[in-house]
């Protein structure tokens, strides 16, 4: 792993930014935190697309559950959509976090 993907995959500021993006109120913050969120949840799918194979059969259905809604939350956010950006920021939030929990306990039988 590079230094710039562990970077992105720091949990502390990946937390920080969803938790941010949950609470954003305003137009503008959620503006702000809209790039980050992106970024995080785009180094977040092929990191836990590669643990797939590894997880129980339930923790998989979860992650594949959450990566499609990833995917279709990046296609939104890039899209021209009717979402203010208070919507498309606590979206990228959402998937941040699920996904940041897969990676973090991906339910690998012999850990949990």
């Amino acid at each position: 792993m590079t230094v710039a993907e562990e970077h992105r995959l720091n949990a502390g500021v990946i937390r920080r930014d969803f938790l941010d993006g949950l609470n954003a109120m305003t137009d503008a913050r959620a503006e702000e935190l809209r790039q980050p969120l992106t970024e995080h949840v785009r180094a977040l799918v092929p990191a836990v697309r590669a643990l797939l194979p590894y997880m129980e059969p339930r923790r998989r259905q979860q992650a594949e559950h959450c990566l499609k809604r990833a995917a279709e939350t990046l296609e939104l956010v890039a899209a021209v959509t009717p979402l203010t950006p208070i919507g498309r920021t606590h979206d990228l939030a959402v998937s941040a976090r699920a996904l940041l929990v897969l990676y973090r306990r991906p339910g690998f039988p012999e850990t949990d």
